[in-house]
């Protein structure tokens, strides 16, 4: 066996076994450079490494039968020894093994560490999104990663109500939220939102599987006990990777607003103490200075900011009153006056839409401002007004980057910020916004829907779907999501499935689940549902913030496409009769120039269809979300009419998105039936397909 080893060494054997690894090794390198620069398919590199694999043998092969000789190749057992020269062949291979491992170390050695420092430094590691915006990937859920959870990072889980009076919940749960209010203007940490954190209340779950869950490393835990005039709040800092606790403190304090309001500031330092983290010392940021001094006042404000958690309107008028209480206490109270104005603003979109309320809101943040123009809510809130109150873009999202400066910490300032990006056109930042919103709250079932829904907008339904999915294992919002997710099966062309997964909302007695059956019922060509649809449709229901529904007008529609003009036509004159009415409560706008050219197309008027498309788009707020919805709607109008030109000028713009119309979904619209054989209709629709819209 020995001399078998020394006949391998003397043949070369072994240096050009090495030899050939280590050039296969710089070949597999330059070639997946190259590849993925020309983009070439994976099985093009995979075929390169089988090949170099499968020469590996050959080479060893052949230095062992063949020998180099001064007069060429020969086979080894034909050279006479004494003439060999396998030792300088030997020096030359170890000097190109020497020369090939130092190119190697060389292009290790950039690539180790100026090419991955160049990627790093061209975007701050702190503001890398986990998503980029930009993939086909579907965004990770805050457990995902847990090796790259942020050291820094920290979720206050609610603090358990230890008063003897159960109705004092609120005031736990008030200082749960203040002291989250109190962290998100820091930036020397990574705070996990208050929508996230609650359903941890009394949870089972031992903290590492919390921390999972959030995508934190610190879980703070706490309790609050009020007891005539003292109160005492208890809290501890744990790690929950290794269930270590950092820090424990408790605050034994006579029962007054500034002493509350210390103790937060004196948690916040703790906090930071125990992370390592340095504070943002701002008088802002620290929030040294108390709100307000009047206890009774902010125990009003604390049962009001929970009466604005409901969702209800019963909810939301009471809180307007109990913020109007606790300013009649202290007429000074800054965040009083942002609270009052958000309310009458809810009040205003949510429920009916009086300008009563908006004038309100205007009124009371106007006085907040009066009072103490530095607290960061007020940018929040004005955010708020311009979006709700104005449709005014461009203010709020001033106002809104403004907030996050001041609360780098507040999920609801990037979520905000995203839906008005999202309405100002700017899908990609919307986006962006969005998902940073989801890592402060990863919880908040009804924002990861929202970010479901914008996919949606820009065509990526399977990512749409995979995070509306997201949202229904959260729970909660089934009617929302099957709303939302109906929407994505008629984009993709599955009608029936997307007609399945909404029977409970045509069942709803709320119109917003209501109609979003119309449009599966519409493209699977229920008409029959759809004319009963129409019938059912509320009074009460007809009038919404940016559009007008009057119930003849479903009708007229559904007859139409039914094929029966005479009843179309019946419903639709009786329709357009109510909106023209003198004293009609249909406000004289855009909306109203919307639903005329509906009814009109459905009565098959081609002159008034036309005019009042063009008047309505001309009055029309800009809107990004909605102008492509109402750009929809009129291109079926005019297509209902025969204005084929008009018609595909509408569409053409949202066949690649954004948009809610996907070359699938208008394939299965019966409003484009008369046009699917003709040429210009047909090759607008294959440019598109082509590009997988």
């Amino acid at each position: 066996m020995p001399g078998f080893f020394e006949e391998l060494k003397r043949r070369n054997v072994v240096r050009v076994g090495i030899a050939y690894v280590v050039i296969a090794w710089v070949i597999a390198q330059v070639a997946e450079l190259a590849l993925d620069s020309f983009a070439a398919p994976d099985w093009v590199m995979k075929t390169l490494l089988l090949l170099l694999a499968l020469g590996l043998p050959l080479a060893l092969f052949f230095a062992w039968a063949f020998e180099l000789t001064p007069e060429g190749i020969k086979k080894e057992k034909d050279v006479d020894r004494s003439q060999s020269i396998t030792q300088s062949t030997g020096r030359k291979l170890d000097r190109v093994i020497i020369g090939v491992l130092v190119v190697a170390l060389g292009y290790f050695a950039v690539d180790k560490f100026l090419l991955d420092s160049d990627d790093a430094s061209s975007t701050p590691e702190d503001e890398k999104p986990e998503l980029a915006i930009t993939s086909s990937v579907a965004p990770p859920a805050a457990s995902d990663a847990v090796s790259t959870v942020d050291d820094k990072s920290l979720a206050v889980l609610p603090f358990a109500h230890r008063s003897p009076n159960p109705e004092d919940q609120y005031f736990t749960d008030g200082i749960h939220d203040d002291l989250l209010t109190q962290l998100a203007k820091q930036d020397a940490f990574k705070v996990i939102s208050r929508t996230s954190v609650m359903e941890y209340r009394s949870t089972t779950k031992n903290l590492k599987q919390v921390g999972e869950e959030l995508g934190v490393r610190h879980i703070l835990e706490g309790g609050v006990q009020r007891s005539g005039k003292r109160v005492r709040i208890n809290v501890q800092l744990i790690d929950a990777q290794t269930d270590e606790h950092l820090w424990a403190e408790t605050y034994d304090r006579e029962l007054t607003a500034d002493n509350l309001f210390d103790i937060q500031s004196e948690i916040t330092r703790a906090i930071a103490q125990g992370l390592k983290a340095k504070l943002n010392d701002s008088p802002v940021a620290s929030g040294r200075k108390a709100p307000t001094s009047s206890l009774a006042a902010y125990e009003l404000y604390l049962k009001a900011k929970q009466l604005t958690l409901g969702n209800t309107q019963a909810e939301w008028e009471a809180a307007v009153g109990t913020y109007r209480e606790a300013i009649s206490l202290d007429a000074d109270f800054a965040l009083a006056f942002v609270g009052l104005s958000e309310a009458h603003l809810t009040m205003y979109w949510s429920y009916g839409g009086d300008p009563v309320h908006r004038e309100a809101s205007r009124r009371a943040l106007d006085r907040a401002i009066a009072l103490d123009p530095e607290v960061p809510e007020i940018q929040m809130a004005e955010g708020f007004y311009h979006y709700w109150g104005k449709l005014d873009y461009q203010s709020a999202l001033e106002y809104l980057t403004r907030a996050i400066e001041l609360m780098p910490n507040n999920a609801e300032a990037y979520m905000w910020r995203g839906w008005t990006l999202r309405r100002a056109g700017r899908w990609n930042e919307a986006l962006e916004s969005m998902h940073h919103s989801l890592q402060l709250d990863p919880r908040a079932a009804f924002n990861w829907l929202e970010y479901g829904q914008t996919l949606s907008y820009v065509h990526r339904f399977d990512e749409a779907l995979q995070t509306i999915e997201k949202a229904r294992e959260l729970g909660g919002l089934e009617l929302w999501a099957q709303g939302y997710m109906s929407d994505i099966y008629l984009q993709q062309g599955s009608v029936q499935a997307a007609l399945d997964i909404v029977e409970d909302s045509l069942r709803s007695n709320d119109p917003q689940f209501r109609l979003s059956g119309w449009d599966p019922l519409l493209l699977a060509r229920e008409y029959s549902r759809l004319q009963k649809f129409g019938q059912d449709w509320k009074p009460d229901w007809e009038i919404w913030r940016q559009r007008f529904y009057p119930k003849e007008i479903f009708s007229a529609i559904a007859y139409r496409l039914a094929g029966d003009a005479d009843l179309a036509r019946v419903n639709a004159e009786q329709g357009i009769a109510r909106l023209t009415a003198d004293g009609s409560k249909f406000s004289d706008d855009y909306r109203k120039q919307y639903a005329l050219a509906l009814a009109y197309a459905a009565a098959g008027d081609r002159r008034n269809t036309v005019k009042h498309v063009q008047s309505g788009i001309k009055q029309a707020p800009r809107d990004a979300v909605e102008n492509m919805t109402d750009q929809y709607y009129m291109a079926r109008a005019l297509a209902m009419v025969g204005e084929k030109l008009g018609a595909l000028e509408l569409l053409k713009p949202l066949l690649p998105g954004p948009s809610r119309a996907s070359v699938r979904y208008i394939e299965t619209d019966p409003h484009w039936d008369a046009y699917r054989e003709d040429p210009d209709f047909r090759a607008l629709l294959d440019r598109y397909r082509e590009n997988g819209s």
